[in-house]
């Protein structure tokens, strides 16, 4: 009998083997595994997100911290540019007494029809994997003042 964990704190004497095993990202949970096709477009199109023009998103809970203002602001700056189209999608956390008013000014920012503000049910995974991977462009929010941008898998 072996015993796992992700932190060492959370380790105690046991008669057993233990071993540290750091939070990696399950490859088959319905949120990275791989989806057909028409699945990956058919996601978007019911969203009315126009698949003959680029895609950025980012999927995120609404809470100042993951700051979708200033995604916004970001996303106008862009479409200067280039035709494009945002997908902020995500849902609210129960313990985030601050979620529905972020949303209600997101909502109030998205003042574009090209912005897409997408509030998903809890277990929508496999909508958020169609999601991310019919983009051009996701992005998130790591730690204060930093983003990550990146380009999603193919599908």
């Amino acid at each position: 009998m072996r015993q796992s964990f992700s932190m060492p704190d959370f380790a105690q004497r046991l008669p057993i083997a233990q071993y540290r095993i750091a939070p990696a990202i399950d490859p088959l949970s319905d949120k990275n595994k791989p989806l057909d096709r028409s699945y990956v477009i058919g996601v978007p199109e019911k969203c009315k997100i126009d698949p003959g023009r680029p895609v950025l998103t980012q999927v995120s809970r609404f809470d100042r911290f993951k700051d979708p203002l200033g995604v916004i602001d970001a996303y106008r700056m862009v479409k200067k540019r280039y035709r494009c189209q945002l997908v902020l999608a995500g849902g609210g956390a129960a313990d985030d007494p601050e979620g529905e008013e972020v949303l209600r000014e997101v909502q109030e920012a998205a003042d574009d029809p090209d912005i897409h503000v997408l509030l998903l049910p809890p277990f929508s995974d496999l909508e958020i994997n169609a999601l991310v991977r019919g983009s051009t462009v996701v992005g998130r929010r790591r730690q204060p003042g930093r983003a990550v941008i990146g380009r999603p898998q193919a599908a």
